[in-house]
């Protein structure tokens, strides 16, 4: 009987401790996030008035690098703290040209390059950046590279970050 009480008892403590730990790690992960675009920063955007209905495709410049949007998987209901990664694709024999990469945020382009290249992983095959916080809302990110051909890629990309419940 009294062995039956001890292992309840470092069960309940076990898992109490799981609970902790499992806590614990989410907040990590929390703190870990950067912010990749401010509220304040979406509300000046928006408040710049509404973008045109149709601005045409964003292309780059023919035999430009191509991006790829790897992660996120789903541009729709997005939770923040995201994930982005990018994969670009070069016409041989042209190479990335490192210091070229722009990633402006919305229609009217502010650029947070130097907010993403601080916390991203940037290769000539891609770039890696996680725990990029966003708020709430629609978004609308620009990316932009160049080979040493002077070939520009340029992309963009819609989503849509959900509420968090």
């Amino acid at each position: 009987m009294r062995t039956s009480i001890l292992n309840r008892r470092k069960i309940r403590l076990m898992i109490g401790a799981l609970v902790v730990i499992g806590a614990m790690s989410a907040l990590l992960t929390v703190s870990q996030a950067f912010v990749l675009v401010t509220p304040e920063e979406v509300a000046g955007e928006r408040a710049k008035g509404e973008p045109p209905r149709f601005r045409g495709p964003v292309k780059g410049d023919i035999g430009g690098p191509d991006i790829i949007l790897v992660r996120p998987g789903s541009t729709e209901s997005i939770p923040s703290p995201l994930d982005i990664e990018l994969r670009f694709i070069l016409k041989p024999p042209s190479k990335f040209v490192q210091n070229s990469l722009r990633v402006l945020y919305g229609f009217f382009g502010l650029d947070v390059t130097d907010r993403l290249a601080k916390h991203a992983q940037l290769t000539a095959e891609g770039i890696l950046a996680k725990n990029a916080a966003l708020p709430a809302g629609s978004h609308s990110i620009t990316i932009e590279i160049s080979d040493d051909r002077g070939r520009v890629g340029r992309k963009e990309f819609s989503f849509e970050i959900k509420d968090k419940d």
